[in-house]
């Protein structure tokens, strides 16, 4: 397998996993520094998912790519998932400009038990998939 570490949060919160009880869920995934030593403003459009093809919409950059869900080493199957990238949501206070739609992998990462687990994401090359998750 050819894929390449490109990014990790740990210690997942229950609102990464769309567990929120006092307020709806986004259905994304906040792409932010979780202690990486990257600028998380430019580093997801730029670095991480430069090559896919980005289509401005509503105010905003959207890209899909092909993603592998590995959960507890069970591979659960690969999502086409949506990308969303807006500069503006930076507002001045270092908040997340990139994030990952959870769209039909939701179900399976909607899961209680993955709360305080690490996602791990990978950048694949030559593998039917665009990039692998590892949430474990």
């Amino acid at each position: 397998m050819s894929i390449q570490h490109v990014w990790r949060k740990e210690n997942l919160p229950p609102g990464d996993l769309q567990l929120l009880e006092a307020s709806n869920p986004s259905g994304v995934l906040r792409l932010t520094q979780a202690n990486n030593q990257i600028d998380q403003t430019t580093y997801f459009r730029n670095v991480v998912f430069s090559q896919l093809s980005w289509i401005k919409t509503q105010g905003k950059e959207m890209a899909s790519a092909s993603f592998n869900l590995v959960i507890n080493g069970k591979v659960i199957g690969i999502f086409k998932l949506d990308i969303s990238h807006k500069p503006s949501w930076e507002s001045n206070q270092s908040n997340y400009t990139t994030g990952l739609h959870w769209g039909q992998a939701l179900p399976y990462i909607k899961d209680g038990e993955l709360i305080g687990k690490t996602l791990s994401l990978y950048k694949a090359d030559k593998e039917p998939f665009d990039y692998q998750i590892n949430i474990a």
